[in-house]
């Protein structure tokens, strides 16, 4: 097999999704879309919120800039996923 066969090869080969992507199992595609976008937020979300939180549930003021990071990271994480 010469490099050309395996740059078509490649081509070839796509992405696996599980539900039919023809249109007929709408409530399947939303129901996937929904779950990647979750488990995206989620990454952020469990670094960012204690870091928010942490400054109300101590009450040491010197954590209020790690405090206004996470709420910024937050933000980030609730527009952009």
């Amino acid at each position: 097999m010469n490099a050309e066969e395996q740059e078509d090869n490649a081509m070839l080969e796509t992405s696996q999704v599980p539900y039919a992507t023809d249109g007929t199992d709408f409530k399947s595609a939303v129901k996937y879309h929904y779950v990647t976008a979750l488990k995206r937020f989620a990454k952020y979300f469990v670094i960012f919120a204690p870091m928010f939180i942490l400054v109300f549930v101590t009450g040491i003021d010197y954590l209020l800039p790690l405090a206004i990071v996470g709420f910024v990271g937050l933000l980030i994480a609730l527009i952009f996923f």
